[in-house]
This record gives C-alpha cells, sequence and structure tokens, in this order.
C-alpha cells in the first residue's frame, strides 16, 4: 500500500520523461465474511468463514459517524433477478467493444482494439445479497489467437489503481496462454466508485500543510482531513462501509465463478498483493498460479515504515547524483540530501507560485516520491525537476505532482478517493494524537529528509467510516504462491516482501537486486523468466534465490 498522498506507479516511465519539455502502517485488514452458500460446484463461490481468528472491530477512536440519506452513486444497480446469493450466480458476462482508450496514441489505440470490455453486478453488502447492487467493470485483453480458456486476473494496486487501465500497459511477454482480464475494484475506477469533492475541494486537502511546525498548523490539518472525509460520506454514504478488500476478495471470486474457472490465476503489485493474499486466505482452494510482486505489509510489524523505503531511495538518488557530473545538487550524497532537504523546508516557508497555482512543500514532495517509484533512470529528470524548481521554475515538478495524485484540469482520477476509501476499510488506528506522535517520534529520526515532510498519516483516524474486523493472513493451506521483490523498493520496502514470506508458509521469494517498485518486466532475465515460468507452466522457483540482471 502507498501512503495516502500517494498512488502506486501506474504510468510508465515514458509518461514523467515526457514531461522534461514542461518548463512535468498497520496491516491492512479485511471486513467480516459473509455467510456459506448452498453452493456445490468447485467453479461457483463458496463465500467461506475463514479459520483464522477474529479480534473484532479494532481501535479508530476518532472516526466521524455521519448519518446522511444515501446519495445517487454512479454503478449502483439493480440486483438480478431471483433470491440469495444464487441471483448474482445466473449472470452472463456479456463481453462487448471497449470505449477508445483516453489520452493514447494510434499504435496504442491498435494495440487495444481487441480487448473486450464487461460489466456484472454485485451485493454491496454480501451479507445481504438481496439488497442493493452495485457494479463491477472489466477489461480483457484475449491470448494471441483467441484460443485459451484460461485467465490471469491482474491489478496494479493503489489501493484503487485501475485493473482495467493496467491490461493495457502490463508486460505480458510469457502470459500467451492466458486472457489478461482487469476487474475495477468495488469503489474505483469504473466499478462503482467512491465520490468525494470536486476540483477545489479536493485541492483544500491536497495543497494543505502536511508537516505542522506547531499547534495551529496541526488544527488546521485535522480540519482539512476531516472535511475531506465527511464530502467523501456525504457523496458516497453506505458505499463506504461496504468496500474492503475482503468485500472485493469476494467480488474476485464471484467473476472467477462466472467466467467459468475453477481457479483464480493472479498477478498483483504492491497492494494488489495483498487483495491476493486475502483471496487466498479465504479461498484456498481455488487459488491457481498467484504471483505477488512488492509485497506489502501483511504482518503486525512496524519496525520498517514506507517512510523509510522512500528516505533508501532518496539516498540512492543522492548518491548517484554525486557521482553524476551532470547532476548539481551536491558534491557528496550528503550534500546532496541537505540541499533537497533545505529546497522542501524553503517551500514549507514560502510557496513558490507556477502559473495561478502555488507548489507548495507538500506538492513537491509527492513530484519527487513519484519520480522515485522507478530505478535509476528516473534520476536525471528527478534532478532536473528539483534544479527548475530551486531556480524558481517549478513548472515540471508540479505537473509531476499532479501525475502522482491524479490531479487534472477537471478533476482527480478516481484512484484520489478510492485510495483512502479502501485503505481506510482495511486499517484500523489509534488516533489523531498517536499518528501526529508517531510521525514526530518515528518518521523524524528514521526518515530526516522526507518523513518530516510526509507529515503524519491523519486520513485515516479522521475518515468518516469504521474499519472492518482483523484478521491475521497467513494462506496456510494454498498452494504454492510466487512472491518477487526488489531490494530497492521505495513504497513496499524489500523487509515487507521477506515477512510476508515468513507468515504464509506456502509461499517462496524471489529477490531482485535493483531500485524501483515493481519488479516483474524491469529487465530481469532472471527474475522475469522466473516468473513466466510458474505462470506458464507451473514450475516452482528455487526459494530464496536472488537475481542480479
Amino acid at each position: 500500500m502507498s501512503h495516502p498522498r500517494s498512488r502506486v506507479c501506474s504510468l510508465a516511465l515514458a509518461c514523467v520523461m515526457a514531461l522534461a519539455g514542461c518548463g512535468g502502517a498497520t496491516s491492512p485488514t479485511p471486513s467480516p465474511s459473509p455467510p456459506q452458500s448452498s453452493a456445490t460446484s468447485s467453479s461457483t463461490p463458496s463465500l467461506p468463514s475463514p479459520s483464522a481468528t477474529w479480534d473484532g472491530l479494532g481501535a479508530a477512536p476518532d472516526r466521524q459517524q455521519i448519518d446522511v440519506p444515501q446519495p445517487d452513486v454512479p454503478g449502483f444497480t439493480e440486483a438480478p433477478s431471483g433470491q440469495g446469493l444464487q441471483r448474482y450466480l445466473g449472470q452472463q458476462v456479456d463481453w462487448g467493444e471497449c470505449a477508445p482508450l483516453e489520452d493514447a496514441d494510434e499504435d496504442e489505440q491498435q494495440e487495444a482494439s481487441g480487448d473486450r470490455c464487461a460489466t456484472v453486478a454485485a451485493p454491496l453488502d454480501w451479507n445481504d445479497p438481496d439488497g442493493q447492487a452495485i457494479t463491477l467493470a472489466m477489461r480483457m485483453r484475449p491470448a494471441p489467437g483467441g484460443a485459451s480458456d484460461q485467465y490471469l486476473f491482474i491489478n496494479p494496486g493503489g489501493p484503487g489503481g485501475s485493473a482495467q487501465d493496467f491490461v493495457t500497459y502490463v508486460e505480458t511477454t510469457g502470459f500467451e496462454s492466458y486472457n489478461i482480464v482487469g476487474v475495477d475494484p468495488r469503489g474505483s475506477g469504473e466499478s462503482t466508485p467512491v465520490v468525494c469533492g470536486d476540483l477545489e475541494q479536493t485541492d483544500a486537502l491536497e495543497n494543505a500543510d502536511w508537516s505542522p511546525d506547531d499547534q495551529s498548523e496541526v488544527d488546521a490539518l485535522v480540519a482539512a482531513s476531516r472535511d475531506f472525509a465527511a464530502q467523501c460520506r456525504r457523496n458516497s454514504g453506505a458505499l463506504l462501509d461496504h468496500i474492503s478488500s475482503i468485500d472485493t476478495a469476494h467480488d474476485m471470486d464471484l467473476v472467477r465463478a462466472l467466467l467459468d474457472q475453477d481457479v483464480l490465476n493472479w498477478y498483483g503489485v504492491s497492494y494488489g498483493t495483498w487483495l491476493g493474499a486475502v483471496y487466498a486466505e479465504l479461498y484456498p482452494d481455488h487459488v491457481g498460479r498467484m504471483v505477488l510482486d512488492s509485497a506489502v505489509n501483511v504482518t503486525d510489524r512496524d519496525d520498517v515504515k514506507q517512510a523509510d523505503g522512500f528516505e533508501q531511495a532518496l539516498g540512492a538518488f543522492a548518491q548517484w547524483c554525486a557521482d553524476d557530473a551532470s547532476c548539481r545538487l551536491g558534491d557528496g550524497r550528503q550534500e546532496v540530501l541537505e540541499t533537497i532537504a533545505a529546497f522542501l523546508d524553503d517551500l514549507d516557508a514560502q510557496p513558490l507560485p507556477v502559473d495561478d497555482r502555488l507548489l507548495t512543500q507538500t506538492l513537491a514532495l509527492n513530484g519527487i516520491l513519484q519520480f522515485l517509484y522507478f530505478d535509476s533512470d528516473a534520476y536525471p529528470y528527478l534532478s532536473q525537476a528539483i534544479t527548475q524548481a530551486r531556480s524558481g521554475l517549478g513548472r515540471y515538478l508540479l505537473r509531476v505532482s499532479d501525475i502522482m495524485t491524479g490531479r487534472g484540469d477537471d478533476g482527480y482520477d478516481p484512484i484520489a478517493y478510492a485510495f483512502p476509501g479502501i485503505g481506510c476499510a482495511d486499517t484500523t488506528d489509534d488516533g489523531e494524537q498517536q499518528a501526529i506522535s508517531d510521525w514526530q517520534n518515528d518518521d523524524f529520526p528514521n526518515a530526516p529528509v522526507l518523513g518530516r515532510a510526509m507529515g503524519p498519516e491523519l486520513r485515516c483516524p479522521a475518515w468518516a467510516a469504521r474499519p472492518g474486523p482483523q484478521i491475521k493472513v497467513t494462506a496456510a493451506d494454498a498452494p504454492p504462491i510466487l512472491i518477487v521483490s526488489n531490494t530497492g523498493d521505495s513504497a513496499t520496502p524489500h523487509e515487507y516482501a521477506q515477512w510476508m514470506r515468513q507468515q504464509m508458509p506456502t509461499t517462496v521469494l524471489v529477490t531482485r537486486e535493483a531500485e524501483g517498485h515493481g519488479a516483474f518486466g524491469s529487465g530481469s532475465a532472471c527474475l522475469d523468466g522466473a516468473v513466466t515460468a510458474f505462470l506458464d507452466a507451473g514450475t516452482v522457483p528455487q526459494d530464496g534465490l536472488v537475481c542480479t540482471d
């Protein structure tokens, strides 16, 4: 999972590079499982009550309780005819033409021309299948030749990243035996989405000072976070209570059954590793070949945080900068870090005007974090962005910040609202004051440059929906599951993959010694070969394999 003000990198590095001409936690936790279905076929959802121990609702002392009339949320729909869970199992998946891709060139449109799209209904509340229904939207790229009856489900992370969009750009070399399917998780994308505020209202939160220096700034940040959460409750209503990852895992098993698949084959990145792990915990008998790339923290450990991963990645950039004559931010690693820290501090005191907007410390930080999702190929562009902004030209860094937060000229991408909606449904917290204390006592000393600027995690403590019950994910009854990870991953530190391997006994771990978030498809023949051999032939690689290419 990413920081609440960030997103999993779902854009090609070329998107950021193209702007160069511009002058651009606690462990995630699912909600309760619904009762058993009477379905008997292995291809139909069993909707199990997991054997793991539930630990109650967990802490969330400051979350808002706001009662509002149910708004008209896009994608709310009538339940299929019939009764109970069976009414959803009789649906037909009618694949049809997809809408043209936005902002795609002619070659990309041509490549996607064979994709097929469809929607199905799912219950808003899996415990009340005769109540309100929601829409799940999905996209499929048929296997070459269109002859395969196997499906590989994919998810790019977030939470809230569009799995449909992922279908259009994911590396599929070695996946030729599969139809590639992306289902936008409930609350996101073109599935029934979380709806919050408009552009101006969301800007109020994104432009807030996320690194408060005194009590008045703390109060302002808390107020902005609570206002944003209240907007989401008023505009989304009961949807906020039913968008946990376990709700989505049930959705995935429904789609698996509707596509007549005995097992669910899965490739998930970042948050997609948590969603895959939850599915494996609830449906171990339906797990096919599952790859978890860039694992999130599925444990209750907190001795390594995401801020630590980004600080490590910034250190790698600083070392590159010190050694590369084209980068003029300092003569040594420490001097580069000091330059960046001073740059962020200066913006905290005096934001930089960019047309009719301001490049604040928070927005500059978001731009820096966006670059750090990538490997060293992005370093020259990060250097350029900081250098330009230090000279008074902040347009490039602000544009990259907008990519990070999903901000467009007319509004924000759905992930800006799906991210906190899903993340806060999955995560407990100890309240606003504890979040501030954790930031001051942990992030300051452990991540002295970025940790301070990232600020306290206040979005969930201020949220307007309760978290779901807690469950420990082990997936002990699942078949072998492959975890892959980069040692220099910024958003999901490599320790998370090691912890997942320790807690989930049927997993194997393949590591690549490299920077960047997302290990597969990044140029390692060793790691990519392990993934494709596993998905294509079921070949389980050696546990602990380390790839150096």
